[in-house]
């Protein structure tokens, strides 16, 4: 569900506390659509001990409930949300890092497929490439773009009528229950009409869309 915004914080078994240690911020991967940084795999005790740093691992949402667009105006779903979610975990590293030994001036983030795509994202987005200082991206899958802003909405009127709702109606999809849209976010693979959209939703159902504001162009782009 939606709350699962919460994060986990790993710090070095040391007796010097003077020192401000640098910080690894890790972003799980999972396509966007699963995964968890609360996962026995991500405890970060032994990375925190072995590289004497401050290790967090932070949850963001995912699948329909972090990157939906669907509707028009006020109340649509404009998606991104997921990413958003990072940047605020990112930016309460700088508010509260400190509390635990870390330094909010040496902030690493590192992640792995999904999560290294996040990274090399938020290299070029104005509203977080200020909150950290490194990156280290594993197996980003670069050659997946981002969708539209037209191509989210036709696979948001497709979420819509497998809730049985109208393509827009933002009430009728809100009033889905968590286990309802769970079921419809993994049906959409095999239910999307439009052919082109189902090809987009097998290579990555969920994900990053360009909006024109948080996002305004592919990744790839924003290097040149």
């Amino acid at each position: 569900s939606e709350d699962c915004l919460y994060l986990n914080v790993f710090v070095p078994m040391i007796t010097n506390t003077s020192e401000k240690l640098p910080v690894f911020f890790w972003i799980h991967g999972g396509d966007f659509l699963l995964g968890s940084a609360m996962d026995p795999l991500y405890d970060g005790r032994f990375l925190a001990n072995s590289t004497r740093t401050v290790v967090v691992a932070a949850n963001y949402r995912l699948s329909a409930l972090g990157f939906l667009v669907a509707g028009q105006g006020e109340g649509a779903a404009t998606g991104n949300y997921g990413i958003l979610d990072q940047i605020a975990a990112l930016q309460w590293v700088q508010d509260n890092i400190a509390e635990f030994g870390g330094d909010k001036d040496r902030v690493t983030i590192f992640g792995q497929s999904a999560g290294a795509y996040s990274v090399v994202l938020h290299m070029t987005l104005g509203k977080s490439d200020h909150l950290f200082h490194g990156a280290i991206a594993s197996s980003p899958p670069l050659s997946l773009i981002f969708k539209t802003r037209l191509e989210a909405l036709l696979f948001g009127d497709d979420f819509a009528r497998l809730l049985n709702c109208t393509a827009g109606d933002m009430a009728c999809m809100r009033s889905a229950s968590t286990a309802e849209v769970a079921k419809v976010q993994t049906d959409m693979l095999v239910e999307i009409q439009d052919p082109f959209q189902r090809l987009i939703a097998h290579a990555e159902p969920w994900g990053p869309t360009i909006d024109g504001d948080l996002i305004r162009t592919q990744v790839m782009d924003a290097f040149e």
